[in-house]
């Protein structure tokens, strides 16, 4: 891949949780007050673009950070084996801090994380628009 490609290349890293039924205003909350900002301070570190998206219904949760340099990622999340994926939904084993507070706020919730994982972005089209209040709305 020539050296200009490389460079505009995006990594995600991407979260799913599972939550309460009973904590769906909470995760609401959370990603408004918590998530959101904490991840517009990441954006100093190389953070292009965060999307936090919750199913109501089937009350889970995904997180997606997208990256632009891969050596970041790794640095953030240390670790997709199967016995780091176990390490990072426990606080208290978590490899770095960013995966420490996920695994905690996630603990927090009553939740718990299913996967985590790495992903390099090899299309996009966005025309993004910010939601406004994220709340649950009425679901299709």
């Amino acid at each position: 891949m020539p050296a200009e490609e490389k460079d505009s290349s995006l990594y995600a890293g991407i979260t799913i949780m599972h939550y309460p039924p009973m904590r769906t205003d909470d995760v609401y909350r959370h990603v408004r007050e918590i998530l959101v900002p904490h991840h517009a301070e990441l954006q100093a570190q190389g953070l292009q673009d965060a999307l936090f998206l919750v199913n109501p219904e089937s009350c889970q949760g995904i997180g997606i950070a997208i990256w632009n340099d891969s050596s970041k990622l790794r640095e953030i999340e240390q670790g997709t084996s199967r016995e780091m994926a176990r390490a990072m939904r426990d606080p208290f084993q978590s490899p770095t801090e960013y995966t420490r507070l996920r695994a905690q706020w996630v603990q927090d919730l009553g939740g718990g994380i299913v996967s985590t994982d790495w992903y390099e972005v090899v299309g996009r089209v966005s025309s993004f628009t910010p939601v406004r209040g994220g709340k649950k709305a009425s679901w299709p």
